[in-house]
């Protein structure tokens, strides 16, 4: 688990990942900015001051929902010899995300280089992590010199485990992945969340190489693992239902698909809410949406996808995730016109989009875990 106690898995109150493949041309954020529109009243929840910019960087809610980066600095500061405070919320115990993330990561990079301090390697992966959770392009190449730092330091273990985890998602070589499995199999570990979450991103890998038969069988041995965990619902069994129901749709297996990401998406509103907003959540939205539209339910199709859209919308760092849920609604929208011509029509989702041309309706992997 590492010395954050946790590997990489956004937007879940008890899980801290999700998403595998992120752009990484996109620009930072700027630091420190918010992640979310902030609501009129809002006050951090640290120094209880209205005044400067507040960020949402956890999935705490309410009077907990915003605060300022450099409170969270400061209790993080306060908290030391623990590190794990730069990293992750206490109270929600989801890892940090957006650009907040991004400025606190900074700052404990520095605090350690300063004090030549053995956390070194940590903090360089919590950089990395933190700006491949923003799509930022600087995210490999800083993921590529933590894994070196901690190999220098002798480890050969979990932590270095977790960076090859993220190193795979930052720079799609399965390899990475494999790697990680390697190790996980050293240490008899292969039965843990971590090691199934390693194959789930394996799998998204494979997938996008359209090696669709490989990508199922590691989300087949990942879901039997996470299910044997927990026999309930969760968080990471929903997200392996969601990639098989991916490969499913890829294979043409439309009502197969769908009963997945129906599942999945009854899992996720189990264990976060009916009404939760997070990006697992809008990622089932998305997925049965496409799945729906290739078996031509243009009606249901729409509603998910808009679904999906005005979740993304409220969540940070997501324009790009907007953008390609904007087009795949369109893509259902032109279908639904072309097929059903009776059928009342929307007006187009966003013009920044109306001028793509149709075309495949991809669904979009859950990962990176």
């Amino acid at each position: 688990m590492g010395i954050f106690g946790r590997r990489r898995s956004y937007g879940s109150p008890k899980t801290s990942p999700q998403a595998s493949y992120r752009p990484l041309d996109a620009a930072p954020p700027k630091k420190g900015s918010p992640q979310a529109p902030t609501v009129q009243g809002a006050a951090c929840r640290i120094c209880l001051s209205d005044e400067g910019e507040l960020i949402t960087p956890c999935a705490c809610r309410g009077d907990s929902a915003h605060v300022h980066v450099h409170c969270l600095a400061r209790w993080a500061r306060s908290v030391e010899p623990r590190v794990d405070a730069w990293r992750r919320c206490g109270v929600c115990l989801t890892t940090y995300g957006g650009a907040g993330a991004v400025a606190l990561a900074e700052e404990f990079l520095e605090r350690s280089l300063r004090k030549e301090s053995h956390y070194i390697p940590a903090a360089r992966h919590a950089l990395g992590a933190a700006l491949l959770n923003c799509g930022d392009s600087r995210a490999a190449a800083t993921l590529e010199r933590a894994l070196r730092e901690k190999r220098s330091y002798g480890e050969d273990g979990p932590n270095v485990a977790a960076v090859l985890n993220d190193l795979g998602i930052a720079s799609g070589e399965e390899e990475r992945f494999r790697e990680a499995l390697e190790i996980y199999a050293h240490r008899n570990m292969l039965e843990t969340k971590d090691a199934a979450c390693a194959r789930l991103n394996l799998g998204n890998a494979l997938c996008r190489r359209g090696r669709y038969r490989e990508a199922k069988h590691e989300y087949e041995r990942a879901l039997s693992v996470l299910t044997q965990m927990h026999p309930g619902n969760d968080a990471d069994v929903a997200k392996a239902l969601g990639n098989l129901g991916v490969v499913s749709d890829y294979n043409g297996a439309y009502d197969e698909a769908i009963d997945y990401h129906k599942r999945a998406l009854n899992m996720q509103r189990a264990v976060f809410g009916r009404d939760a907003v997070t990006s697992d959540v809008a990622n089932s939205h998305e997925n049965l949406g496409v799945a729906l539209g290739h078996r031509g339910d243009y009606v249901e199709a729409e509603r998910h996808l808009e679904t999906c859209v005005d979740m993304r919308r409220s969540l940070p760092s997501q324009n790009r995730a907007v953008v390609r849920a904007l087009a795949k609604l369109n893509e259902v929208r032109v279908r639904k016109a072309r097929e059903c011509p009776q059928a009342p029509q929307r007006a187009p989702a966003a013009s920044r989009v109306a001028a793509l041309p149709p075309g495949v309706v991809l669904p979009y992997l859950a990962g990176p875990l």
